[in-house]
């Protein structure tokens, strides 16, 4: 059984970037991608997850923001409940 582990706990802004309809395994299903900026992390990789709430995001993209070092912008789809 897998099991998530916590990394971190912290403030985020999070902006729900675009949503489409696409086709996975022959039903149709919501695709909602996101962008959730939270203070700079560096133990943070593509492939882990953030929880607000009940929505569970999949992060896809870590950028870091290399000129002022403040931020760590993720780059997400929502999780299918």
């Amino acid at each position: 059984m897998l099991t998530w582990t916590d990394v971190a706990q912290v403030w985020a802004n999070i902006i729900n970037k675009s949503g489409l309809q696409a086709i996975r395994a022959d039903q149709p299903v919501s695709i909602v991608q996101a962008s959730i900026r939270v203070r700079r992390l560096t133990n943070v990789d593509a492939g882990m997850r953030v929880l607000h709430g009940s929505t569970v995001y999949e992060i896809v993209a870590v950028l870091q923001d290399e000129s002022s070092r403040k931020w760590t912008d993720l780059v997400c789809q929502v999780v299918p409940a």
